[in-house]
């Protein structure tokens, strides 16, 4: 939880851990689905998605461009 304020992650990381004791099955995180909880979960996910590229794939995908060189021309200008 990098991005939570360290003051407030004391009350949170104790509810998500128990939270994540008693979900089962997937069914079990639709439980009172809404459209607002559904459009609020999509967004959480796309967000992960590309915290995860942007703070671990493209780093990686960096290293191996500079040790194996570009695929193309079209990623050749963007060699550190």
């Amino acid at each position: 939880m990098p991005y939570i304020l360290k003051e407030r992650r004391p009350k949170i990381e104790p509810l998500v851990l128990e939270l994540s004791k008693v979900l089962e099955s997937r069914g079990d995180y639709n439980y009172g689905k809404r459209y607002k909880h559904v459009n609020d979960a999509q967004g959480i996910i796309d967000c992960v998605g590309k915290e995860f590229y942007r703070v671990v794939t493209a780093p990686y995908e960096n290293i191996k461009r500079r040790e194996n060189g570009p695929v193309s021309s079209v990623d050749s200008d963007f060699i550190e």
